[in-house]
């Protein structure tokens, strides 16, 4: 959505921690630094802090990314997230990304930068830079309008499959005479094949080797380019507990020999 780049290594980005908040103050200015150069053309400096490996490339892309970076100051500034990784004896990686506010339109720049053991200064091994209008991202929105049958038929499914595995529970708790009530109230929220739709594009995807309790939800990023997802499991301990197939005292209860 709207328009981005990116210059640095391919390769993948191994993370040992992650947090938003805890950052450390020097890593912050290094981030800031990068988007403050960018903004201000200031090219010589900012490819002086670059990888030797990627100055090239990076010389070769910044007008095209700096054509779309506001020069203003912006509204704001939100830290997304905070990816660290430190390998004994090589050094620390350090990924961060933020995202500026300009009121009409939002940037989001990733830095990746890398520093050995035993040095204090940070190396640039990388930045992508994504920026969209406020009507680019409207749609990641979460709005009932305008979308599939397939779209609410996953919503009303995320809703009832959690209050299908509480009316599990409630049926269990007053089923006189079930033993080992405990393992059963477990087995209410059991749900087999993990559903997933995303509710921006109306993607669904779907995990069928899969156990998972209470696994059903909403969740969004903190970032304004993340998308909603809808998550559920089939409650299948629930159906059966709730059909009598489970946890039912007489099925278990063997019938008495007659006399006669």
């Amino acid at each position: 959505m709207g328009r981005h780049w990116w210059v640095g290594f391919a390769a993948p980005l191994m993370l040992a921690s992650c947090n938003p908040v805890v950052r450390d103050s020097q890593v912050d200015g290094e981030a800031r630094g990068v988007f403050d150069q960018l903004r201000h053309h200031q090219d010589a400096q900012l490819i002086a802090r670059l990888d030797p490996a990627i100055r090239g490339t990076a010389a070769a892309k910044l007008p095209a990314i700096e054509s779309y970076v506001p020069l203003g100051e912006p509204r704001g500034r939100k830290a997304i997230s905070t990816n660290t990784l430190k390998v004994a004896g090589q050094g620390e990686t350090v990924s961060t990304t933020d995202e500026y506010d300009y009121g009409d339109r939002t940037v989001a720049v990733d830095v990746q930068m890398y520093r050995p053991d035993g040095r204090q200064g940070w190396q640039v091994r990388g930045f992508h830079v994504q920026a969209a209008t406020a009507a680019q991202l409207a749609p990641n929105r979460f709005s009932l309008s305008g979308k599939s049958a397939i779209q609410y038929l996953s919503l009303a499914f995320t809703v009832a499959s959690p209050l299908l595995m509480v009316a599990a529970l409630v049926k269990v708790i007053r089923t006189a005479g079930l033993k080992r009530k405990w393992l059963w109230g477990i087995l209410a929220f059991a749900g087999l094949v993990a559903l997933r739709m995303n509710w921006t594009t109306g993607q669904l995807t779907y995990q069928l080797i899969t156990v998972q309790f209470i696994g059903a939800g909403v969740m969004r990023g903190l970032s304004a380019f993340s998308q909603w997802v809808l998550s559920a499991t089939i409650p299948v301990g629930a159906i059966l507990i709730l059909t009598g197939i489970w946890a039912n005292p007489r099925r278990a209860r063997k019938p008495t020999p007659s006399t006669k």
